[in-house]
């Protein structure tokens, strides 16, 4: 009960960072403050979501929850979102979310030139991103403003996602 509410805490948290484009980093330490963010970028998210991502992992990405945001910002607000997966025989099968972007065609993408990146990241509108530093401990940096690595990340993921697509 006790973890519940530390978790809606720092979701109130999240979500008062972003309505207000707080340039401050969150620091997040395990898959559950993964999701939590996650959730909540997609939320706002208003134009472009680019993920890069093992495998669109259960821990993070396997919930209704989270298909559910997915699925309102492409279907709701028109935002143009990708996910660039390094490890497409990994994917899980079972996956809500994974169901949800199968059915929006194009959402998808993968390359075997990116299987030995060691870092994974999600940028939104060019200014919202959450990098990891420790992929298997799911710990990162998020930011709910930060324009000029947002950009970075954008170009970088837009360019991933071209590379994907020729392979």
């Amino acid at each position: 009960m006790e973890e519940m509410k530390d978790m809606e805490a720092f979701r109130l948290m999240v979500r008062r960072l972003i309505l207000a484009g707080s340039p401050i980093r969150i620091d997040n330490g395990s898959p559950a403050h993964a999701r939590v963010i996650l959730e909540e970028m997609f939320k706002h998210a208003q134009r472009t979501a680019f993920v890069f991502c093992g495998c669109i992992s259960m821990s993070v990405w396997g919930s209704e929850t989270m298909a559910a945001c997915i699925e309102d910002a492409i279907c709701n607000r028109g935002v143009d979102v990708h996910f660039i997966v390094q490890n497409p025989d990994k994917i899980p099968a079972a996956s809500p979310t994974v169901a949800m972007l199968r059915r929006h065609p194009g959402t998808i993408v993968t390359s075997p030139l990116f299987k030995d990146f060691e870092s994974h990241f999600a940028v939104f509108d060019q200014k919202m991103y959450r990098i990891e530093k420790n992929d298997a401990d799911k710990t990162a940096n998020a930011y709910a403003n930060n324009r000029e690595n947002g950009v970075a990340l954008e170009q970088l993921a837009k360019q991933m996602s071209e590379i994907a697509k020729q392979v």
